[in-house]
């Protein structure tokens, strides 16, 4: 449970407006034996283990590389983010809708908990992050039951030929 909460939490941070901030071995789940005040303890305490099994790294470079192809995540100006960003409070779990410069709407569904919700779509939606890594596949429904950020795509009027050649 831990791990998803984790992805919740890095997801969050990565595709938040602004400069993402990661700590050293954050993806890692770096834990430090669970000492909150380590700064002056060894190598043994605040090394970060590279081999470590469980760990978020195809996440994060997943959140990485969808931050990178939107620009609609790394706005700057408060106007823009006004224009382009919105909150929907109309389903069970917080929506964060997207405009995209082409016209395509994005919607970021957060999820803090193990209950579970069904979110119908408008045919053509397309889940292209389903909470732990990208994705590319058409849905009419998603089914979320544990906590993450989840994107769908929805293909505004004028990439509507796009659709099937895109995915």
């Amino acid at each position: 449970k831990i791990l998803d909460y984790a992805k919740l939490s890095i997801g969050l941070v990565i595709l938040s407006s602004g400069i993402p901030f990661i700590h050293a071995g954050q993806e890692l789940l770096r834990t430090k034996k669970m000492i909150d005040n380590s700064y002056n303890l060894n190598d043994d305490v605040n090394g970060i283990d590279w081999y470590r099994d469980l760990n978020m790294v195809d996440s994060v470079k997943s959140l990485i590389r969808i931050r990178k192809q939107y620009l609609e995540f790394r706005l700057s100006d408060l106007s823009e983010i006004d224009k382009k960003i919105k909150l929907d409070t109309s389903f069970d779990l917080p929506i964060i809708r997207i405009k995209t410069i082409n016209g395509d709407t994005l919607q970021l569904i957060i999820s803090n908990s193990y209950e579970t919700y069904t979110k119908f779509l408008v045919p053509g939606s397309v889940l292209i992050y389903d909470g732990s890594t990208e994705t590319s596949k058409y849905i009419d429904k998603l089914i979320i039951n544990k906590p993450g950020v989840y994107i769908i795509k929805k293909w505004g009027n004028k990439n509507a030929s796009l659709r099937r050649s895109n995915c």
